[in-house]
């Protein structure tokens, strides 16, 4: 990528070009970066640059989110991705002895799903002991995950909630 390009750029407009990306909205992101520099690049310089930051956005989405949260934290965690979540889901994530279910907020376009927090319980095997109801981390993962839907006024998923489905 070339760097001097990107650096050409006011903030405003890279803002711009990185909120486009997040929607999927590549054609129009590749405009803005030639209409927002003087003189314009060539289009391929464009389209790259394009490229580059839709792999930079990814990767920084995609890092894995420190485990636990409480609903404040996950609304500020929201309001500062580049687009608004169309759901939030729950998905297994780990393996056995320690299931841990990872809360995503699942992005239109090519961002697709942001991990946002990983629910965690100390005891994950509680299940197989009857000690407290089985899969614990499932349990809270489902309060916190309907919660935080409830509140953007989108859908929550969990597909196989009731046990992990890996195991």
């Amino acid at each position: 990528m070339d760097e001097a390009l990107w650096g050409r750029l006011t903030g405003a407009d890279q803002d711009r070009v990185d909120r486009h990306i997040a929607h999927g909205w590549l054609i129009p992101a590749i405009r803005a970066v030639s209409d927002a520099v003087t003189p314009r690049p060539p289009l391929q310089d464009c389209h790259e640059l394009v490229l580059h930051r839709l792999a930079a956005l990814q990767e920084d989405l995609r890092r894995d989110p420190p485990p636990g949260a409480d609903l404040p934290a996950l609304l500020a965690r929201v309001a500062a991705l580049p687009a608004p979540p169309a759901a939030i889901e729950a998905r297994w994530r780990g393996e056995r002895p320690a299931l841990d279910v990872l809360l995503v907020a699942a992005l239109h376009g090519p961002l697709g799903g942001v991990p946002l927090t990983l629910v965690r319980h100390r005891d994950n095997l509680a299940g197989f002991t009857g000690r407290v109801p089985p899969w614990p981390a499932a349990a809270a993962a489902r309060r916190l995950g309907a919660a935080l839907a409830d509140h953007l006024g989108v859908p929550f998923r969990f597909p196989n909630s009731d046990r992990p489905d890996r195991v």
